[in-house]
């Protein structure tokens, strides 16, 4: 057993499983450097695509009740008048109008397994 076996190999795992079986160790041990590249490459893929996969979970709307992904997106809500900006816009130009400006309403979502509907930003 030595590193350069241990380099040959896929992963770990299979290089603990041809420390006890001979004929699987002849196997690695006669793997050329263009197959230890493809499987190098190959198990970067995965990693990737699991990082993906789990960035994607994370970020998921959950129901705040069960904690459920089953959610279904209901509708945005409209525009919110902001006081703020209503007294800004009339101080610089003369009108209310400007309290409509940028503040979008929250977004409205139905859990489907409990049935709950919340929001989010």
């Amino acid at each position: 057993m030595t590193l350069k076996q241990l380099l040959k190999s896929k992963n770990l795992g299979e290089y603990f499983e041809a420390k006890n079986n001979a004929e699987k160790m002849n196997e690695i041990e006669n793997r050329g450097l263009k197959q230890v590249m493809k499987n190098s490459v190959r198990q970067t893929q995965l990693n990737s695509e699991i990082k993906q996969v789990i960035k994607k979970e994370k970020e998921a709307v959950r129901c705040p009740k069960c904690k459920s992904t089953n959610v279904g997106f209901m509708q945005q809500g409209k525009k919110t008048f902001s006081v703020k900006k209503a007294v800004a816009g009339t101080l610089l130009i003369g009108g209310t109008v400007m309290g409509f400006l940028g503040e979008k309403g929250k977004k409205q979502w139905h859990c489907n397994e409990c049935s709950c509907i919340f929001e989010t930003k």
